[in-house]
This record gives C-alpha cells, sequence and structure tokens, in this order.
C-alpha cells in the first residue's frame, strides 16, 4: 500500500511542480512540496523499518529528521520566493535577459531605467529607450512597437511600458544638428553647409520665414537660432543665415494662356543652347502671392552621373531666371532618355 502510495505521489508531484513552474505560482510549488514531503516520509519508514529488523534503532528518528530537514528547506525557499513577489523584488536573471532582447532591436542607441517584476505568471517590465533624435516621431514609435513585440515573443504573457527619449546618433553630422535645431524653432532650412576655416568651423544656411514679417523680427529669429548653432556646434566661428520668404502650401495653377505660351517659348531657348538636355516635357506655371513657380521635366541621357545631371538642372534654372527674371522658383525634374 505505501509503495502504491508513493507512486502516485510522484505523479501528482511532478504534475504540480511543472504547472507551477508554468505559471509561476507559489501556492502550487508548496502543494508539490507537501507531496515531496509525503514521499520521502513514506520512503524513510519503510527503510527504518528494515533498519530496526537489522537490529538498527536509532535509523527511524534519524529518518524523521532528514525528512523534517527536507520539508524545512523548502518551505524557506518558498516563503522567500513569496516574500520577494509581495515585495516585488527583481527575478533573478531577468533584467539581463531583457537588456539583452531590448538592446537588439534594430533603431535602439541606448536603453537605461529598467524596472521588472512579476506578478504570478505574469511579467511587468518598464523600460526607457534612445532612438535617434532626426528619425521624427512616427519612426520612433515603430521602434517603441518593435521593442514591445520582441519582449512579447521571449516573455510572454508581458505587460511592457517603453518611453523614448531622443538621443543623437553617434555619427550624426553638424549639418544634420542644423536641421534639427531649426526645426525646434520652426524654421524650414536647406542648403546647409559646414566648412572648416583656419578660425573655426563656418555654418552657411538657407532659413525661410514668412514673407510678410517684417525684416527686424526675422533676424530675430534667425539670431537666436544662430546663437544654438554655436553652442551646439563646438568651433563654430560663424553662422552666416540667408533670410529668404517661405515658400510652401497648395497654389493655382495660372489659368493666363499667354503666360504659359511665354514660359514654353523660354523653356525652348534654354534648351537649344545646353549641352546635355535632349527635350523638355510637362512645363507647368503656378502663381502664388503675386509671384509665378514654374516646373517642368527634362531629359537627359542616362549614363551620365548625378552630380553632372544636378549640374545640367542648375544651369537650365538660372537660364529661365536670366529670361524670366519675375519668376520667384524654378523646379527641374530630371529623367533618364
Amino acid at each position: 500500500v505505501m509503495l502504491f502510495s508513493i507512486g502516485v505521489d510522484l505523479v501528482r508531484t511532478a504534475i504540480l511542480r511543472r504547472t507551477a513552474r508554468r505559471y509561476h505560482s507559489q501556492a502550487l510549488a508548496a502543494d508539490a512540496l507537501n507531496f515531496t514531503g509525503d514521499i520521502l516520509s513514506s520512503g524513510l519508514v519503510i527503510a527504518g523499518l528494515f533498519f530496526v529488523r537489522w537490529g538498527i534503532p536509532w535509523a527511524d528518528p534519524l529518518a524523521a529528521l532528514v525528512v523534517a530537514g527536507v520539508v524545512l528547506v523548502g518551505a524557506l525557499r518558498l516563503a522567500r520566493e513569496a516574500v520577494d513577489a509581495l515585495l516585488d523584488r527583481e527575478p533573478a536573471g531577468l533584467a539581463e535577459r531583457i537588456w539583452r532582447v531590448v538592446e537588439g532591436v534594430d533603431g535602439v542607441l541606448a536603453c537605461h531605467g529598467l524596472r521588472v517584476r512579476r506578478v504570478g505568471a505574469k511579467t511587468f517590465a518598464e523600460v526607457a529607450i534612445g532612438v535617434d533624435r532626426a528619425a521624427g516621431v512616427e519612426a520612433a514609435h515603430e521602434v517603441a512597437s518593435a521593442v514591445e513585440a520582441a519582449l512579447q515573443s521571449q516573455l510572454a504573457p508581458v505587460d511592457v511600458v517603453v518611453h523614448v527619449e531622443p538621443v543623437p546618433r553617434p555619427d550624426e553630422t553638424p549639418a544634420e544638428r542644423v536641421v534639427l535645431l531649426a526645426r525646434r524653432h520652426g524654421l524650414p532650412v536647406h542648403q546647409v553647409f559646414v566648412r572648416q576655416r583656419a578660425d573655426g568651423l563656418v555654418v552657411d544656411l538657407h532659413c525661410e520665414v514668412e514673407g510678410t514679417l517684417p525684416l527686424r523680427e526675422a533676424h530675430d529669429l534667425v539670431s537666436r537660432l544662430e546663437e544654438e548653432i554655436r553652442g551646439a556646434i563646438p568651433g563654430t566661428a560663424r553662422v552666416i543665415i540667408h533670410i529668404e520668404p517661405q515658400c510652401g502650401g497648395v497654389v493655382d495653377l495660372d489659368e493666363d494662356p499667354q503666360m504659359q505660351e511665354r514660359v514654353e517659348a523660354a523653356v525652348k531657348e534654354a534648351v537649344q543652347g545646353m549641352n546635355g538636355v535632349t527635350g523638355c516635357h510637362q512645363v507647368e506655371v503656378s502663381y502664388s502671392d503675386g509671384h509665378y513657380l514654374i516646373s517642368l521635366h527634362c531629359e537627359v541621357d542616362g549614363e551620365v552621373s548625378v552630380e553632372e545631371a544636378h549640374r545640367i538642372a542648375s544651369e537650365l534654372e538660372r537660364h529661365l531666371h536670366h529670361i524670366l527674371p519675375h519668376i520667384r522658383q524654378v523646379v527641374v525634374h530630371t529623367e533618364p532618355v
């Protein structure tokens, strides 16, 4: 009967331990320990009977002490785990595992402020990640979602809170830093160049402001940007900002057929005196705030380099500005023949 009881308890103990590990249940682990104590008690009682029969009377109380010791050690271990769970103590090795998962996600430049705890079978984690500050909100959100998905796949079930912080890339260029600073002020910039001179760095850029803004206010805006650029880029000797009226928004197509004809004739004249251009098409004229804007497609040999194609487009833009000086903007799209 005792051997049959030991066999049944072995099966129950194995099932309870496996379920306790799966769901991180201290109650099931305590129940498994209880059956383990029964198995040891039954086994040692049988052994004690044999030892007594062989003339070793002290074997029976010694067996009882062994059983008591095993149960006591198991109970203390379970008590410690239960207290750790109640105090939200970090499970051993879990933080290092989360660090490895988070740092392995593409787009994560830094990771800190990790807090983790486990309640039953569920893990709760909070972590702050550093994402490229030039990436934008949408890209940063995608990185945070990728971190959550990675942790879900490794630690499910898990509840993750990811805090995103903007950080500079290790290879961030001074020109990119200038664009970010201007974006902080709500100022569109382009043609940003950083040059090394004998007395330090020289930063050149074009900055767009509201066209109706008084020059004094516009100058104050770019002056504040200049100061921030000097502070953000060590060794900057001079910052030269070209102020120009802001272009953008939706413009209406000009309905004057004479202007369309004049522009098409000017494009044809400009192309005839240029090398490397085989033709132009899709010439469009728009009108905005009292100024005309031109866009066109320019056909260039597909074997030339991008630098050469850009030079041809820039030359065509200069020709059109010379022929039509009242044109504010010319956009040339180059395409291979």
